[in-house]
């Protein structure tokens, strides 16, 4: 272990995260000053305007949140073909490990693909 290398890895690290932030923060504000000037039509949906040599799309769209709550209380009143849910169905990752280490024989049967993630290194100054 190089530990004069892994301080300059940290350093180098800790300055191309600052420049992705100033980065993402004048793209953002780019954009900003972009949708004010071409304008917004409609809540959800695109606009296109082409000039020069450039083509410039305004996309929309809104984040739309249930009250589940709520919901479950009076969805018997709409027809269940009508209600607007998914079922999202998703891999439990922490019940794969847990029957990994605990239930080997039942591990062993499930179908599944298992890839490795990308590793990540997080540095902070002390």
């Amino acid at each position: 272990m190089n530990k004069e290398k892994i301080s300059s890895l940290a350093e180098r690290l800790l300055q191309a995260k600052a420049a992705e932030d100033a980065a993402t923060k004048d793209r953002r504000t780019i954009e900003a000053e972009l949708v004010q000037e071409v304008g917004v039509e409609k809540a959800n949906g695109s606009k296109t305007t082409a000039f020069d040599a450039f083509k410039v799309t305004i996309t929309t769209a809104q984040n739309v949140k249930l009250d589940w709550d709520k919901f479950d209380e009076m969805a018997g009143e709409i027809p269940a073909e009508f209600h607007p849910v998914k079922k999202k169905r998703e891999v439990d990752e922490k019940g794969v490990n847990w029957l990994r280490e605990n239930k080997p024989d039942i591990y062993a049967k499930l179908p599944l693909t298992i890839t490795d993630r990308t590793p990540t290194a997080k540095v902070e100054r002390v």
